[in-house]
C-alpha cells in the first residue's frame, strides 16, 4: 500500500485521533507533505499493522485512583467550605437583624415630602 492518505483517512485507518497523526508529522515520525490546506501523508507497505503501530496505552490505573481520591478530597473540601459559608451568612442575617435602624441623613430635613 505505498499510496499517499490523508490525515483523516489514515487516522481512520489507524483508529486514533486526527490530531495524533498531526503530532507525528510535526515530531518527523511520519513523512507528509502539504497539499493546499491537507496535509498527505505517505503510507508504505513496509509499515506494520496499524494495531500495532498505535502507541500501546500504559497501564494508568493507579494514576487514576489517585487522581479519584483527590477528587473526592477536594468534593468534600468544597462542600464543608459551602456549609461555613451558610453559617457564616446566617450569622451576618442575625447580627444585621440585632441592629438599629440606620438615622435619617442630616439633609433628609430639608427635602420635600
Amino acid at each position: 500500500m505505498n499510496q499517499w492518505l490523508t490525515v483523516k483517512q489514515l487516522a481512520s485507518l489507524r483508529k486514533c485521533s486526527e490530531r495524533y497523526i498531526l503530532s507525528l508529522i510535526k515530531n518527523g515520525k511520519l513523512q507528509a507533505r502539504r497539499e493546499g490546506k491537507r496535509w498527505m501523508v505517505f503510507v508504505d507497505d513496509s509499515e506494520q499493522n496499524p494495531e500495532q503501530v498505535t502507541e500501546q496505552i500504559p497501564d494508568n490505573s493507579e494514576v487514576i485512583t489517585l487522581l479519584k481520591q483527590q477528587l473526592e478530597e477536594k468534593d468534600n473540601q468544597i462542600n464543608k467550605l459551602h456549609q461555613l459559608l451558610a453559617m457564616e451568612m446566617q450569622e451576618k442575617l442575625k447580627l444585621m437583624e440585632s441592629l438599629p435602624p440606620p438615622r435619617k441623613s442630616f439633609w433628609d430635613r430639608f427635602r420635600r415630602k
